[in-house]
């Protein structure tokens, strides 16, 4: 028993700091902006399970294409408010478009948002302890509300090069 104890004594620490390294420990990060730019995506849409093949594979084929352009766009996926059915999702996995890009739109749809204001959350640290998505959509919801805000039902988020998240989360006008 006592080598159990003085074994996971040891390991805890390790574990911890291993953890911090990753970027367990980040706080989520929660800035407003009332002047947001406006997404230029060009992309596809995907409605189904969370946890399909088809999903993986759109996301991979759209990362291989930013990565073919140019290292300074990003990957983007618009994801809309199912509401009670947690079983499907409905997507726009896209890439942001950056001037001077010159894209083939064979086989891909352009769309365009406009948010009058966002609620945004910085996410960086390794994709082994990064919260999930559920984490920070419940998170966002509660600091909107303590913060008398309202969101408008789908968020944005980009995926940047560096490995950082940004989640966009449109607001209602008041």
């Amino acid at each position: 028993m006592k080598k159990l104890l003085l074994g996971l004594g040891v390991l805890i620490p390790f574990i911890l700091i291993g953890y911090g390294f990753l970027g367990g420990f980040n706080a989520l990060e929660f800035m407003l902006n009332e002047d947001p730019p406006v997404y230029h995506l060009l992309g596809k849409a995907y409605k189904g399970s969370h946890n399909s093949e088809e999903v993986t594979n759109l996301f991979q084929e759209l990362q291989a294409f930013q990565t073919e352009l140019r290292k300074d766009s990003s990957v983007t996926i618009v994801s809309f408010d199912q509401g009670e059915d947690e079983d499907n999702v409905h997507y726009f996995v896209s890439i942001k478009l950056i001037k001077g890009i010159d894209l083939p739109e064979e086989g891909f749809e352009y769309r365009e948002y406009s948010p009058l204001s966002i609620l945004s959350v910085r996410l960086s640290g390794h994709p082994v302890v990064l919260p999930s998505v559920e984490k920070v959509i419940a998170k966002t919801k509660i600091y909107a509300k303590e913060n008398n805000k309202q969101l408008q039902g789908y968020s944005i988020e980009t995926y940047y090069p560096d490995g950082t998240i940004q989640v966009d989360f449109p607001l209602k006008v008041r």
